[in-house]
């Protein structure tokens, strides 16, 4: 029997009524507890102090019997002195701790046999039918199922109502026996019996905030896990994301069909403990530490070090400094040949681990001190980063140069212009990257790195192989970087010189908000203003940017309040801010910025009170977070708030498997397409990055999957003291934060309104643009908008359009509309094979951008069509949830829920209703259901909908419109083809091969034509070659010539000298 609020408690841990009801038991009988607890009068207490609670019994695995053992829950606990909080669970004292091995019922039994694919059957059962209840443990143990290792007996069930088999722990401890004498540490004898040759036992424990819990579950895990090794188990480990404590409390909260992903993430023991190890020390980097201190600024450590040089490490560096990589000391006593270093000796890479604000670019300033005349190039990942560097140490920035910045001694240059920084016969003595961590990132990731990714990889390898030595800095380096690093170097046994300072930059007082919004901590910086304090605000996000801006000039309209982001930082005074950023900010009471300034901008001025951190995650990982929060260097308090949910939800966590769906949809896609092996497909490009590029990725997602938790770590581990502000939410600021982002849109609606109408010429030097200003943004966005809905702007518009989502949306529903290629039979399957619409525009990408940036659109066609979506998209069509096809793809969407969430990010709850699947699939086209009426008697009426037929009329007007423009394409390249094209000169057939044609009747050129022409141009200044650029220039008419003048940048016309 099981009393309400007992079942109202099982209910709320996500497990099965039948299964509750077969294991745990309620009783208010003092005295049978008292005997269930074994509790004794001389042991503890006259008489047993509780009255009622629940129970389980735990089986012998062998037999199958019930024990006369298990744990208890009171409804009123003791409290634990010791730990400060009630003991949840008591156990009965004078047996040996046992595991919680539960009663499982026939429809549980059946639905773990479906999932793991086993026999259920009354014959390969043993015809045990006639026993209500069939030995459950003994099959598990006959068939080698895998086993989920947790802690506490209502996890255990949650999981085996999810279908999973799962044995508890009464504590993390509980499953092995310490070392007694002269016999070893063991496993307890019913884990034993379970640890068979092959068998994958996985752990699932709680998930933990607090630290030194953290680190006892993960001592244990790994303690029973490699005794579960020994004994020929492959143990893996499924990592809670948070912020659910218990595996119960992520299957209510998330469903189950996010744990099966958290499954199919699992991690090796091995894999486990190197990210333990990464996680216990902040980041991984296990390279050897030659030269380790702990000092406020890196110099002065390297200086005392030097002067201890009896040390080996020491000795190294001085040969080293010797052989010319780099003085540190005495610039006279170095090797010079010509003032440049010479050869390197043991290594060539050297690697700076330095907390935030110690002076580690004070090394390049050095070095250029040192060697005058030796060549160094400055990388970095943002422009503010370059821009502030540059002026401090004195370094031409490449903006500032063009095309001739390759001739520049001293030259700092960004991640996303590397590729047009020359590489033959151009080498450089020193190479510094700073913040190393996120510049490889950027490389790897970035947008606006995608269209020339392999170049930008292509240059970098040049650069880094070619250099005398490559210097690498970060407050969280790890050994991603440096393997990166000297994947590109010319000897693979070259090891790096690592120097480490442990100085940590903390002892701040840090006010840790837990709210569920961030109204509270918006509430505390509208005080500290009221109080004529002065505040510097770092966020993660544009939007929220501008709403808090909005929103304090609305209060405050007396303050000097600025805020810097993305669209406004190429704003000249958001250039000289950041140039002369300590003093310019003398002036200010508010400072926000966005992601676009975190990191590169060294505030040293002591000016501000506070520094307030919001992150509501989804663009900043818990590194970045630091990076964003230490632009301050006065030591100030901090009040830091954090999402406490991912944004987007669940991301993947394994390296080895987000490589693996990448390079599947790659070659999926190249298979759609036609692509034979051995032809010369780019498949794999530049494959030194692609493991640096998934590590990269699952780091990052481990954090954003439970950034709060993350955050709070780091600020622990760089030595602050956290003060707890608890949860508070200000329904007065959430009403200002709303208005101010109603008044942004607006603003925005009007800007992108009042903006010129611009060409695609025009456009396309726009986007070329370094840092564009909030003009330059609002014309790009009223051309983007005009030319894909083929109408002039107006409010409506711009609404409809929700910042391009709507079209990338109608752009899935014409592909669906269209019909396939092909159909061919593959190995006994039916494969549809996509049209050309779809397969044009992945040759297109295979062409221009990196194997990482593809987005193998037939790949997700391909999907949808097996699903049979096509068939839905009928405006006449009516639909309800027993329509036999919508069944039909219910049944076809669970069975591929795993396939579905990789290739189109959708996931599918598996109680969703079939209009409820179907409704998601049809959103991705930028489609929706309505309901139209209602169907059937009183009391079974169902809902009968249809696609909204606004919906579907706007999406055909936009697709007709788009059809014609193809027409008129296609109608215009059959002109060009039946026209001449130039002769001549080698650089004119290069000219022809570009697609940039000339002939006497063109008197235009279309915008494609100017863009190659630009290009060609840029080549012949970037060549030096007078006589090639009166070649290139020669081959246009007068009337083309003066459009080409028009759009040439006043930079490039000075470099033309016809």
């Amino acid at each position: 029997m099981i009393y309400n609020h007992h079942q109202k408690e099982f209910q709320a841990s996500a497990i099965d009524p039948a299964l509750a009801q077969l294991n745990f038991h309620s009783t208010n009988d003092n005295w049978f507890i008292r005997n269930w607890l074994n509790w004794k009068p001389t042991q503890r207490w006259k008489s047993c102090p509780f009255d009622s609670g629940w129970y389980c019994h735990t089986l012998d695995p062998q037999s199958g019997e019930r024990r006369s053992w298990g744990p208890f829950k009171p409804d009123a606990p003791l409290l634990d002195i010791s730990k400060g909080k009630a003991r949840k669970y008591e156990h009965p004292s004078g047996y040996e701790t046992l595991p919680i091995l539960l009663q499982v019922d026939q429809e549980t039994w059946a639905k773990i046999a479906r999932r793991h694919k086993v026999p259920f059957t009354p014959l390969s059962l043993g015809l045990r039918d006639r026993n209500p209840y069939p030995h459950f443990w003994e099959w598990v143990w006959t068939y080698n199922l895998p086993i989920i290792i947790c802690e506490g007996a209502k996890k255990a069930a949650a999981l085996l109502s999810a279908g999973y088999v799962a044995i508890a722990l009464p504590g993390v401890w509980n499953g092995r026996r310490k070392r007694n004498g002269n016999t070893p540490e063991h496993l307890i004898p019913d884990l034993q019996y379970f640890a068979t040759a092959g068998r994958d036992i996985y752990f699932c424990f709680d998930h933990d905030p607090k630290l030194k819990t953290r680190i006892q579950v993960s001592n244990a895990l790994v303690r029973t896990g490699k005794l579960l090794e020994n004994a020929g188990c492959s143990v893996k480990v499924i990592r809670l994301p948070g912020p659910e404590k218990g595996v119960d409390d992520f299957i209510v909260v998330r469903g189950t069909e996010a744990f099966d992903q958290l499954y199919l993430d699992a991690v090796s023991l091995r894999t486990y403990e190197q990210a333990r190890r990464s996680w216990l020390s902040g980041h991984c980097l296990t390279y050897p530490i030659n030269l380790d201190f702990n000092c406020r600024y890196l110099m002065d450590g390297i200086n005392q070090a030097w002067a201890k040089s009896a040390h080996p490490a020491i000795e190294q560096l001085a040969e080293r400094l010797e052989q010319g990589v780099v003085t540190l000391k005495d610039p006279a006593s170095s090797t010079r040949e010509g003032d440049r270093p010479s050869s390197p000796g043991l290594s060539g890479v050297i690697a700076i681990s330095s907390d935030m604000g110690t002076g580690k670019t004070e090394l390049l300033a050095l070095l250029k001190r040192t060697y005058p005349n030796a060549r160094i190039l400055n990388l970095g990942h943002r422009v503010a980063l370059l821009r502030n560097l540059a002026n401090r140490i004195g370094t031409a920035i490449y903006s500032d140069y063009g095309w001739s910045m390759w001739q520049e001694t001293w030259l700092s240059l960004t991640a996303d212009s590397l590729y047009k920084l020359k590489t033959e016969n151009n080498v450089y003595d020193f190479i510094f990257l700073d913040e190393v961590e996120q510049f490889i990132q950027h490389v790897l990731c970035s947008d606006t790195c995608k269209e020339h990714r392999h170049e930008i990889l292509q240059a970098l390898k040049h650069f880094i192989y070619s250099a005398k030595c490559v210097i690498l800095s970060d407050a969280h380096l790890s050994d991603i970087s440096i393997k990166f690093i000297l994947a590109m170097r010319p000897d693979p046994q070259e090891q790096p010189f690592v120097i480490r300072n442990r100085f940590c930059n903390g002892n701040r007082r840090v006010y840790w908000y837990e709210g569920k919004d961030r109204s509270g901590i918006v509430q505390a910086i509208k005080e500290s203003l009221f109080l004529d304090q002065k505040v510097i605000v770092a966020c993660d996000g544009l939007e929220f940017s501008k709403d808090l801006f909005e929103a304090l000039k609305t209060l405050y309209p007396d303050k000097n309040i600025t805020c810097i982001n993305s669209e406004n930082s190429g704003e000249s005074w958001a250039k000289t801010l950041i140039e002369k950023i300590n003093e310019e900010v003398t002036e200010l009471d508010c400072l926000i910025y966005s992601p676009s300034v975190n990191t590169g901008v060294s505030i040293d001025v002591e000016h501000f009170d506070r520094v307030f951190g919001v992150f509501i995650g989804g663009a900043l990982a818990g590194t970045d977070c630091l990076q964003a929060l230490n632009r301050y260097r006065p030591k100030v308090e901090w009040h830091v708030w954090v999402g406490n949910k991912p944004i987007g939800g669940y991301r993947l966590t394994n390296a080895d498997r987000i490589k693996h769906n990448k390079l599947q949809g790659n070659d999926l896609c190249g298979f759609l397409l036609g692509i034979v092996p051995g032809t010369g497909e780019r498949v794999v490009q530049d494959e030194f990055a692609w493991e640096a590029w998934a590590t990269l990725t699952a780091r990052r997602n481990e954090s954003l999957n439970n950034l709060r938790g993350d955050v709070k770590y780091l600020l622990e581990r760089q030595g602050h003291q956290m003060i707890a502000v608890g949860e508070v939410v200000d329904a007065e600021t959430q009403t200002e934060l709303k208005l101010a982002r109603e008044i942004n849109q607006q603003t925005r609606k009007q800007g992108i309104l009042n903006a010129d109408r611009i060409s695609d010429a025009i456009a396309r030097q726009l986007q070329a643009k370094e840092r564009p200003t909030l003009e330059d943004l609002h014309k790009l966005e009223r051309h983007r908008i005009e030319a894909a809905w083929g109408r002039e702007i107006d409010a409506t518009l711009i609404d409809l359009d929700q910042g391009g989502r709507t079209i990338r949306q109608f752009l899935v529903l014409e592909s669906l509309l269209e019909s396939s290629a092909e159909k061919k039979l593959v190995n006994g399957k039916r494969i549809f094979f996509p049209p050309e619409l779809v397969a044009q525009r992945d040759r297109t990408e295979r062409e221009k951008f990196h194997g990482l940036d593809w987005h193998n659109y037939s790949v997700a066609w391909s999907l949808r069509v097996e699903l049979g979506l096509p068939q839905f998209l009928k405006p006449e069509r009516e639909f309800c949830n027993n329509d036999a096809d919508l069944i039909e793809l219910q049944k076809k969407v669970q069975k591929s829920a795993i396939v579905i969430k990789e290739f189109l990010g959708i996931t599918i709850r598996k109680d969703a209703t079939p209009i409820r699947i179907l409704q998601q699939l049809l959103e991705q086209a930028g489609m929706k259901l309505v309901c139209v009426r209602k169907a059937g008697g009183r009391g079974e009426q169902m809902r009968v909908y249809r696609l909204c037929p606004i919906q579907w009329q706007l999406a055909q007007d936009v697709l007709e419109f788009r059809r014609l423009k193809r027409e008129k394409q296609a109608q215009s390249l059959v002109q060009a083809s039946e026209e001449g094209v130039v002769t001549g000169s080698t650089f004119h057939v290069n000219l022809n091969k570009r697609g940039c044609v000339a002939t006497e009747e063109k008197s235009f050129l279309s915008p494609e034509d100017v863009e190659d022409a630009l290009s060609l141009i840029e080549i012949a200044i970037h060549l030096r070659d007078g006589e090639a650029l009166r070649a290139v220039w020669n081959c246009w008419d007068e009337d083309q010539k003066r459009q080409l003048w028009a759009v040439i940048m006043d930079s490039r016309r000075d470099a033309i000298d016809f």
